[in-house]
């Protein structure tokens, strides 16, 4: 058995990287509403009224069951705490995306139909890296 080591708990069970911090935004919003409902002191009923949510919502809250809430029901319950909702943008790279040849010519074949010279050249720039990736990786 190899050992791993992961720089957080999402690395180690989510490969898609959109999933992965789709999971770490929903978590961080779920221990924020729950630190918010143990400081007011309030149960699961009176958090429900005061958030404006199905008592359900908040028991899935309150027992950590981060796949029966989504962002926009975790927005919903920061905003009616008054919790600020702050977006994060993280960087965006669409080589973490293209791990097959397949891939690839479907994203040069999309930049190809846009006829626009300037995105297909930095298209297959990023192709290009892509299949750089694809030679370490093997």
């Amino acid at each position: 058995m190899k050992d791993s080591t992961f720089t957080s708990v999402w690395d180690a069970i989510e490969d898609d990287p959109a999933e992965r911090e789709d999971l770490k935004a929903r978590s961080n919003a779920m221990m924020r509403l729950k630190a918010h409902i143990a400081a007011k002191g309030w149960d699961a009923g009176t958090a429900a009224a005061e958030l404006q949510v199905d008592l359900f919502l908040v028991e899935c809250l309150l027992k950590g069951r981060i796949g029966q809430l989504d962002q926009e029901s975790l927005a919903s319950m920061q905003r009616a705490a008054e919790i600020s909702t702050k977006v994060v943008l993280t960087p965006f790279d669409p080589v973490d995306y293209l791990d097959s040849e397949e891939a690839i010519a479907e994203f040069i074949e999309a930049a190809r139909e846009t006829e626009d010279e300037e995105y297909i050249a930095h298209a297959n720039q990023v192709a290009d890296r892509a299949r750089r990736k694809l030679l370490v990786t093997r």
